[in-house]
C-alpha cells in the first residue's frame, strides 16, 4: 500500500484548514471515558503505550477550566441483560486432525485503547493545525511546539489556519513520513489506534459550531460508544460520541492525517488493510470524497493563469505553464485550491505545473474557503501542438504503357493535422506563384514540378516536391482550384446535364470550405456540385453519387460512411451528413459520380 518513507498526499481538496478559534468552549471530559472510583487508584500509562484495558490514566491532580467540566449523564443506558426466547447453543468445532494441532483462536479485537495520553497543547489562535501536529510529533519523541510548527506551516502568515500542503516535505524534514486520506471510516481509526498509531482528524468543532477543525484522536471505548481526543480547542480527555464524531466528520469527506515513523511504515500498512481503507483515497488514487458545510457563505473565485507561445484559440506550440489565483468573497479566506488534468486523480495546488504532452487537455478545478463553501468545478481547455501538418498530393487518373497519366489528369491534396488544424495548403505549378489549393488541379499535357505544402496553427510544413508527366491529348487547359484557376467554391454555373460525363471527365466544386473544421459532436454537411473543367455545374438528380469509402485520422478507429448523398435542388447541388460520432481530425470522402470510371474525393475537418 505505502512505499517506506513515501509521501501520499491528499485527494481532490486534501486535508482542509481549519479556521477553528481560540476562545474556550465547554468540554465533556468525565463520565465519557469511565468512572474512576478513585482518581489516586488510576496510573497514567507509559507515553507511548497501547492499553487495551479499561480507559484510565489521569492525573489526581483535577485538571483546570475556563468553565465548569459537566459529567455526561448515563443514567438512560440499559444495562439490563438480554433476554433470549431459546437459550444460546455453542457451536461445536470441528476436529482437526490427530497429527496437526489446531491453531490458537485469533483474540477479539480490543474493544477499548488509549494512546500516550498525548501531551495536550492549548492553541492559540487559529492554530489548531499547528497544536495538533505538534501533539503527535511529541508522542514519537520529537518535541517540536506549536509556534515552531506554526513558522513553517502557516508560515505564509495566512490567518485562517493551516493547509496541509507542506505536512509531508515538514514531516520529512524531522525523519517522518504522513499519510493524507479521505475516506475514512470508524473502524479504520480503531484499528489505527488498536496498531499504536495517533490520528488527526479534520472535521468541525461540533454539530453546530461548523468552522473547520484539526483533532487529534488518541482513544476510543467501544462500551460507552466514544472516541477520545486531545482537542488543542476543548481540552484533553475529550469524549465525542460514535454518531456525534461521524457527524462532525462527513463534512469534510472523512479526511484524517496520520504521522508516523519510516519505520512503522508495515505496521501502518497493516493497520490500513484491517480498517478496509482502500488507497485510492490517498493521493493519486483519484476516489477523494469532496466536501462542504451548509450554510457556509459565497464560495471563493479561482482563476488560471496560463503562460506558453500561443498558436490558435486555446491551443500553444510548446509546453504550457499552469497556475491558479483565487479570492475568498466571504472573509474567510482561501483554504486551498484543488485540480485534475483530463481524467487524472484530482491533487491539492502547490504551485505552478506544466502540460508538455500534445493534444487537447481540460483542466478542471476549484477552491475551497475557510468557512466551508466550495467553489463549482471550473473547466479550461489547453490544446498543445508540436507538429506541424502532414500534406498528401496525389495524381488522379489513368495512366498509359509509359507510366504518363492520360489527359485529362487532376493533382488531388489533402492535409490533415490533428492538433490545432490546417490553416491553408499552397501549392505551385511549375515554378509559378504559390497558390492556395480548394479543389483538384487538372493538369496540362506535359512534364510538370508539384511543389506543394501546408501551414497549420503552430508552424509550417517543409516543403513537398511532386514530378509527374501528362501525356499529350485532347484537354481544355490547366484549371486550377486556386485564385488564379476556377470560380469560387459553389459558383459554379449550371447547364443542362449531358447525356453522358463531359470530355475529361466530372470535376468536384465544394459548396463548403474543406479546410475549416467542424465542431467536435455536430453533424457534418458535406455539400458540392459536379462540373465540368470551365467549372460549370453539371449536377442533376439523374446523375447519382455514390459513396465508396471514407478515410479517418490514424486513430485507430474506423469512421463511419455518411449518409448517401441526395441531389438538393435548392442548391442545384449534392448533400451527405456525416454524424456527430467522428473524433477530431481530417476526413477524406471517396465517392463516384454515375457514368464515370474514376474514383472523387471530397475532404472535411473536425476539431
Amino acid at each position: 500500500m505505502l512505499a517506506s518513507r513515501s509521501l501520499i498526499f491528499v485527494a481532490l481538496t486534501g486535508l482542509l484548514a481549519a479556521s477553528c478559534s481560540s476562545a474556550v468552549v465547554p468540554t465533556y471530559y468525565g463520565g465519557a471515558v469511565i468512572h474512576p472510583p478513585s482518581l489516586t487508584e488510576l496510573v497514567p500509562p507509559a507515553p507511548t503505550s497501547l492499553l487495551a484495558e479499561p480507559i484510565g490514566g489521569f492525573s489526581d491532580e483535577a485538571p483546570s477550566y475556563d468553565v465548569v467540566p459537566r459529567q455526561l449523564d448515563d443514567s438512560t443506558l440499559d444495562l439490563r441483560p438480554i433476554a433470549y426466547d431459546v437459550a444460546p447453543r455453542r457451536l461445536e468445532p470441528i476436529p482437526s486432525p490427530p497429527s496437526e494441532p489446531a491453531p490458537a483462536p485469533a483474540p477479539p479485537p480490543a474493544t477499548k485503547a488509549l494512546l500516550g495520553p498525548l501531551s495536550f497543547i492549548s492553541q492559540t489562535l487559529n492554530n489548531c493545525g499547528p497544536a495538533s501536529i505538534a501533539e503527535v510529533l511529541a508522542f514519537w519523541g520529537i518535541d517540536r511546539g506549536q509556534a515552531d510548527v506554526q513558522s513553517v506551516l502557516r508560515g505564509d502568515g495566512n490567518p485562517y489556519g493551516m493547509t496541509p500542503a507542506g505536512v509531508p516535505a515538514y514531516v520529512a524534514s524531522l525523519g517522518m513520513d504522513v499519510v493524507l486520506g479521505t475516506g475514512g471510516t470508524e473502524d479504520l481509526i480503531k484499528q489505527l489506534l488498536r496498531a499504536g498509531f495517533p490520528v488527526i482528524v479534520n472535521q468541525t468543532v461540533s454539530d453546530s459550531d461548523l468552522l473547520l477543525h484539526y483533532r487529534p484522536v488518541q482513544g476510543f471505548d467501544d462500551e460507552r460508544g466514544v472516541f477520545i481526543a486531545s482537542d488543542p480547542l476543548i481540552g484533553p480527555q475529550y469524549a465525542l460520541s460514535y454518531a456525534e464524531f461521524d457527524q462532525d466528520w462527513a463534512y469534510t469527506g472523512h479526511r484524517f492525517m496520520v504521522v508516523y515513523p519510516a519505520d512503522k511504515v508495515d505496521s501502518l500498512n497493516a493497520a490500513l488493510a484491517a480498517g478496509k481503507w482502500d488507497p485510492a483515497y490517498a493521493e493519486g488514487g483519484g476516489q477523494a470524497q469532496s466536501w462542504s458545510a451548509p450554510g457556509s457563505g459565497p464560495a471563493p473565485i479561482t482563476t488560471p493563469v496560463i503562460s506558453g507561445k500561443p498558436a490558435a484559440a486555446n491551443w500553444y506550440s510548446g509546453p504550457v505553464s499552469v497556475g491558479f489565483r483565487a479570492a475568498d468573497q466571504s472573509g474567510f479566506g482561501v483554504a486551498n485550491t484543488s485540480y485534475g488534468i483530463d481524467k487524472q486523480p484530482v491533487q491539492l495546488y502547490r504551485g505552478e505545473f506544466a502540460i508538455k504532452d500534445p493534444g487537447k487537455h481540460t483542466v478542471t478545478f476549484h477552491s475551497v474557503n475557510f468557512g466551508g463553501s466550495r467553489e463549482i468545478d471550473k473547466t479550461v481547455e489547453i490544446g498543445i501542438d508540436l507538429s506541424p501538418p502532414v500534406t498528401t498530393a496525389s495524381v488522379d487518373g489513368v495512366r498509359d504503357a509509359s507510366g504518363a497519366y492520360k489527359s485529362p489528369a487532376r493533382l488531388v491534396m489533402a492535409a490533415a493535422d490533428d492538433g490545432s488544424g490546417v490553416a491553408k495548403t499552397t501549392y505551385s505549378l511549375d515554378s509559378g506563384p504559390m497558390q492556395t489549393y480548394s479543389a483538384p488541379v487538372l493538369l496540362p499535357a506535359g512534364a510538370h514540378t508539384v511543389t506543394y505544402g501546408s501551414v497549420g496553427q503552430a508552424g509550417q510544413e517543409v516543403q513537398h516536391v511532386l514530378s509527374v508527366t501528362v501525356a499529350a491529348g485532347a484537354s481544355a487547359g490547366a484549371q486550377t482550384g486556386g485564385p488564379a484557376g476556377a470560380s469560387a467554391p459553389g459558383s459554379a454555373i449550371a447547364v443542362a446535364p449531358p447525356s453522358g460525363p463531359p470530355p475529361g471527365g466530372y470535376s468536384i466544386c465544394p459548396l463548403y470550405d474543406p479546410n475549416k473544421a467542424a465542431k467536435v459532436g455536430l453533424p457534418v454537411a458535406i455539400r458540392l456540385q459536379l462540373c465540368d473543367s470551365a467549372g460549370r455545374n453539371l449536377s442533376s438528380a439523374a446523375v447519382p453519387l455514390t459513396l465508396q469509402s471514407i478515410l479517418g485520422p490514424p486513430n485507430g478507429v474506423r469512421p463511419a460512411l455518411p449518409s448517401a448523398f441526395r441531389f438538393d435542388p435548392a442548391s442545384n447541388g449534392y448533400e451527405a451528413v456525416e454524424g456527430a460520432g467522428p473524433g477530431p481530425g481530417t476526413y477524406i470522402l471517396y465517392f463516384t459520380a454515375a457514368g464515370d470510371p474514376p474514383v472523387h474525393m471530397a475532404q472535411f475537418r473536425i476539431g
